[in-house]
């Protein structure tokens, strides 16, 4: 009888030491899962998130990083808009779409400068000879929309889908791991791509940059940054001040990291894009990533980026009625 109330009793004390010892473990946050950031690019498109994944630069934050790769931009605004996604990089005229759409979310950093290209095999030497021609590039991409918006603006050339009637230049579709063998093959007479796409066709392919997109920007004679990408968030996330400042600060070490590391940048485009030591190096000099500030430059250049795309027919709306308030203000 006696053993059978000592075995209770040690059994009693194993469990009281078990609760204890687990009621310590969460009390003290080591059984807490860590805040989650969902964020969104698209497929084959170069942006810090390469940094901050590459590098575990969440790990540090105390964070989970889900990142969501998207084969259109359009499908990022969708998913942003459902909220299935807490921030995405996105091109500077795709946020201003979101914004004129009524959907509820805020610029929360700059991303890049501007860094597509036009290019060519050659034979051409202004973009105004492209009008007659074809142009291939994926037709859903920012950067097709903002190259419509530089032809209309600089050229008064109109540029047009395959499908959608006659116009100067005709827009091929194609997904953007093959725009460069459509080029190599004769497909169309120039396509438009952003990084690592440009770097891999100057280098692999040998194709000529006919001009940058940002030649066109001063031809344009638009003001302040030709900023490229911007970082949009939702509501929600911006109203969760923890987790914000957990991706912010990721962000902010990302572009430290590709100012002061090159060669660890250069390896890692190898890896996470397939290229070599040669195209890698083309492309960081090529590429110029922006602080998290929102100042007059940076935020007068994404205006002017939202104008022309209004002004090539992207936007429906003038963007002039967008108010400072679409720009996060940190407290």
């Amino acid at each position: 009888m006696w053993a059978l109330k000592k075995g209770a009793i040690l059994i009693s004390a194993v469990a009281l030491i078990i609760i204890v010892a687990l009621s310590f473990y969460f009390l003290k946050g080591y059984g807490k899962s860590e805040p989650v950031i969902r964020a969104g690019t698209l497929q084959g498109g170069i942006s810090t998130l390469d940094e901050m994944e590459y590098f575990n630069l969440s790990a540090k934050q105390h964070v989970e990083l889900r990142i969501f790769r998207f084969e259109k931009t359009t499908d990022i605004l969708a998913a942003i808009d459902r909220g299935d996604i807490d921030v995405a990089v996105i091109p500077s005229e795709m946020a201003a779409k979101l914004l004129l759409d009524g959907v509820s979310v805020k610029i929360i950093s700059p991303e890049m400068l501007q860094n597509q290209a036009i290019l060519t095999r050659g034979g051409i030497s202004s973009p105004a000879q492209l009008k007659g021609g074809k142009v291939v590039s994926l037709l859903s991409s920012g950067s097709y929309m903002m190259f419509k918006a530089y032809m209309k603006s600089i050229y008064n050339l109109s540029v047009v889908d395959g499908q959608q009637g006659s116009g100067d230049i005709i827009g091929i579709n194609s997904p953007p791991g093959t725009i460069l063998d459509a080029l190599g093959r004769g497909d169309a007479a120039a396509a438009v791509v952003w990084e690592p796409f440009v770097s891999q066709g100057v280098v692999r392919y040998n194709f000529t940059i006919l001009t940058t997109f940002q030649d066109l920007w001063k031809q344009s004679n638009s003001t302040g940054l030709p900023v490229m990408l911007v970082w949009v968030a939702t509501e929600n996330f911006t109203n969760d001040k923890d987790r914000l400042e957990a991706f912010l600060a990721m962000r902010s070490s990302a572009v430290e990291l590709w100012r002061t590391n090159s060669s660890s940048i250069e390896a890692m485009l190898t890896s996470v894009y397939g290229l070599s030591n040669i195209e890698a190096s083309y492309l960081y000099g090529r590429v110029i990533m922006l602080d998290n500030g929102l100042n007059e430059t940076v935020k007068n250049g994404i205006r002017s980026s939202w104008n022309l795309a209004w002004k090539g027919g992207y936007l429906s709306q003038d963007p002039s009625k967008i108010g400072d308030q679409a720009f996060f203000a940190s407290s």
